[in-house]
């Protein structure tokens, strides 16, 4: 859904525009965020969507979650979603990769 805002911006503010609405639009500050924050997102949303087909066995939630965790390392975000990044990063690493030390 985040990724169809980020698609429509510019229909959206000619709406508001055209509307007399500009003081619902968004700041381009605040733009950037929710195209920063749909890149967080969408890696979750691919391996998601893999992961709930009927076909997929648990054996690939491993690589699915490593997959999620090198993108996300590998991507540089602006200070005020960093936070959120690391939060992600630390919850993949305790559910997936906390087993590989208990072996």
């Amino acid at each position: 859904m985040i990724n169809r805002l980020v698609e429509q911006k510019q229909a959206i503010q000619l709406y508001l525009t055209r509307h007399n609405k500009r003081n619902f639009d968004l700041t381009n500050s605040e733009w950037k965020l929710i195209a920063e924050f749909e890149a967080i997102l969408k890696p979750f949303n691919e391996v998601t969507k893999m992961m709930c087909q009927d076909s997929s066995p648990i054996s690939v939630q491993y690589p699915f979650a490593k997959m999620i965790h090198s993108k996300l390392s590998g991507t540089e975000f602006t200070a005020s979603l960093i936070a959120v990044k690391d939060k992600m990063v630390e919850l993949l690493e305790q559910k997936f990769f906390g087993l590989e030390s208990e072996r």
